[in-house]
């Protein structure tokens, strides 16, 4: 009797836990489903070609998907190749984040916070990363591909199974699907996201 009294409330729990895990997974299903609608309300209006590539961080799922075959042009978000070489290679010994670079004059324009800046700034690769991440300074991108070097990150986008995508130098990259640049957002190193709040080869 004193064991069958132990073990009702431990039955009671695990129902319990089970019936609140599918409640969770009920209410996060209903959210997607309202998510899934507003995108194709959105998608229906727009004068334009819509892409999409949504998925869920922490399981890897894919939550949902508009056209994610069809070709759209990279621009800036080949800077995710970039500092994901660049914190690969700092994890390898073979770059300091903490080391200070005087970025040269001039400058490329086009955006960014380095452009504004007198000749005698000095900042750390890591800073340099900040402003790549978070103001998409293209200054900022040069200094960073010029020194882990445009054919590592290249070679490093082959080791991802990522062939077709490619960081191009001064030109606009090319065309390309949703998901290899989805794939790239995920690898991305967790400590660069954490720690580049953020903050141009022109891309």
């Amino acid at each position: 009797e004193d064991r069958m009294t132990k073990t009702i409330p431990t039955m009671t729990l695990a129902v319990l836990a089970l019936a609140l895990g599918a409640r969770a997974a009920e209410k996060e299903d209903a959210l997607f489903a309202k998510l899934r609608t507003r995108v194709e309300a959105v998608d229906a209006k727009l004068d334009g070609v819509l892409g999409l590539s949504l998925k869920d961080l922490k399981t890897g799922a894919t939550v949902m998907e508009l056209r994610p075959a069809a070709p759209f042009p990279t621009a800036s978000s080949i800077k995710l190749a970039v500092i994901y070489e660049l914190y690969r290679q700092a994890e390898e010994g073979r770059v300091d984040l903490a080391a200070l670079t005087t970025p040269p004059l001039p400058r490329v324009r086009g955006g960014g916070v380095l452009q504004e800046l007198g000749g005698r700034v000095t900042v750390t690769w890591r800073d340099l990363a900040v402003m790549m991440m978070g103001w998409s300074d293209n200054e900022a991108t040069n200094l960073l591909i010029d020194q882990v070097g445009l054919d590592a990150v290249n070679r490093r986008l082959d080791g991802l199974g990522l062939p077709g995508v490619r960081a191009g130098g001064a030109y606009i990259p090319p065309f390309l699907p949703l998901r290899p640049i989805v794939l790239l957002f995920m690898v991305s190193p967790a400590s660069a996201a954490a720690e580049s709040r953020p903050t141009g080869r022109p891309l």
